[in-house]
């Protein structure tokens, strides 16, 4: 009593200080907890159930974006050593491995791909960073070519509005124009516009969507793909528990898709937290993600 008693008289007297104080202590927090989560990742488990035959009664693959060139340590050999023990079937990249500025090294995400290859087959939709190196080459040097050529590999698939069939599986990779990243306006998305893009998947096989903007989860939903997978908003700047993602890298607040397991139509949609960052260093109560992602069918083992 007689330290709330204290604590009371204090604020009474020197409330302008308390308050400076308790904004001291809010934004060291801020900081100490946003520097932890720049320079950690977590791996995330999901299972997913199908009536789908997939060839098997498993098939296990690890999601992967919005690197960004990011280094946990040299060569990333802690990231790479908690995908190999995931023990994946294969990898699916959903975009933004590199950074597309001139200012960036991106031989971090040249090795860290070719460390894939070595392994896995490796299925790689793009993000909005390879897509602006892909279409604008004077701009950037060449960077998308330079990638491309850098990280070839007989295990490595490049998916650009492209498709292939595995066993029982089906992946697609989506690359939407340009004018669908713009920051501080949205442009409407029709649904027709995603089968105009990269045609129907085919209904017999298990699909798996490549999708890097999650933004228009509502028109991955409406193409019939078992599964789209995401990326691009980093999870949010910010992360709540209960809440999810505060405000995205485009500075849209609450997204509806920023980060987790969806569900509707039947269907499924993920959407990955990422693994680096770019332009604002800011990922609070967010760590990098890398996600072992489980689809249960049916058929034998």
């Amino acid at each position: 009593m007689n330290d709330l008693l204290l604590a009371k008289t204090i604020f009474h007297f020197y409330p302008g200080e308390v308050i400076a104080i308790v904004e001291i202590l809010l934004l060291v927090f801020f900081i100490v907890v946003n520097i932890v989560d720049m320079n950690r990742f977590v791996v995330r488990k999901v299972k997913i159930k199908t009536a789908k035959k997939i060839g098997k009664k498993s098939v296990k693959f690890v999601l992967l974006s919005d690197l960004h060139s990011k280094e946990f340590d040299k060569g990333n050999k802690k990231l790479l050593k908690a995908i190999r023990q995931c023990e994946p079937d294969f990898i699916v990249i959903a975009g933004d491995m590199l950074t597309a500025t001139s200012r960036k090294n991106n031989s971090p995400a040249v090795s860290f791909v070719n460390e894939l290859t070595k392994d896995y087959k490796v299925y790689f939709g793009l993000g909005n960073h390879e897509y602006r190196a892909k279409i604008y080459p004077e701009t950037y040097a060449g960077m998308y070519d330079d990638f491309m050529q850098k990280i070839q590999s007989g295990n490595l698939t490049v998916l650009d509005n492209d498709r292939v069939t595995v066993g029982d599986l089906q992946i697609i990779g989506l690359s939407i124009e340009k004018e669908y990243y713009k920051k501080f306006k949205r442009i409407h998305m029709n649904p027709e516009h995603v089968p105009e893009l990269i045609g129907m998947p085919d209904s017999d096989k298990y699909s798996i969507l490549i999708a890097h903007n999650p933004q228009y989860g509502e028109s991955y939903f409406e193409y019939p793909a078992d599964l789209f997978v995401s990326g691009h908003f980093h999870g949010c700047l910010i992360r709540l528990p209960f809440i999810g993602g505060i405000i995205s890298p485009a500075f849209r607040l609450f997204p509806k898709y920023n980060g987790g397991l969806y569900q509707k139509n039947g269907r499924y949609g993920y959407v990955s937290c990422g693994i680096g960052s770019h332009t604002l260093p800011i990922r609070f109560y967010n760590p990098g993600e890398v996600t072992e992602i489980t689809i249960e069918g049916t058929g034998e083992n």
